[in-house]
């Protein structure tokens, strides 16, 4: 008796069938065959960076993973937000002045060494179209730094924390240097 032949052939058939119904399925529900939900089902990577630091090695590597991240999605052809919320010694990084007199005021041994971190941070921004600057208005205003002070293009918000909290409300994942 053949395998088609009968019951058991009878059998194998609808086997057959509802494996294939069943991978059909999982495939309109947008799940692969290892059960995990398909790329597609999750939103553009949206990251936000918390620069309030006055360390430099603490800037210079948000620099370095916001950077990471850009080329990473790039490489995969993903469309992606990054942005990089500066407020409170975070203006050292946003300005070639000295904020003398005031709470964020730039040592003059640190001049040198903010200096290049302002020069990535414009850099980052103009290279990555993915990436946007955000600097604290209130913080501005505390240093009585002015926009036209600020070495980097960069959008003005009234305040970081609540710009970090509706970023992440909006599903951006908060990421800040240790």
């Amino acid at each position: 008796m053949a395998l088609g032949d009968g019951w058991a052939g009878a059998a194998w058939r609808w086997a057959i069938r509802g494996t294939i119904a069943g991978l059909i399925g999982l495939a309109a529900l947008g799940l692969t065959a290892g059960g995990a939900v398909a790329e597609e089902a999750y939103p553009e990577p949206q990251l936000v960076f918390h620069v309030d630091m006055a360390d430099p090695q603490r800037v210079s590597s948000t620099i370095f993973n916001a950077s990471n991240a850009a080329s990473h999605y790039e490489a995969q052809l993903l469309d992606y937000d990054i942005r990089l919320v500066l407020q409170g010694y975070g203006l050292q990084y946003v300005t070639e002045d000295r904020l003398e007199g005031t709470a964020y005021e730039v040592p003059e041994a640190k001049v040198e060494q903010r200096d290049r971190l302002v020069t990535r941070l414009r850099s980052l921004a103009s290279t990555y179209d993915g990436i946007r600057l955000e600097v604290c208005e209130s913080s501005m205003e505390e240093a009585d730094l002015t926009a036209s002070q600020l070495a980097v293009d960069a959008e003005l918000v009234p305040y970081g924390a609540t710009r970090i909290e509706k970023l992440q409300r909006q599903g951006f994942s908060y990421i800040k240097m240790q």
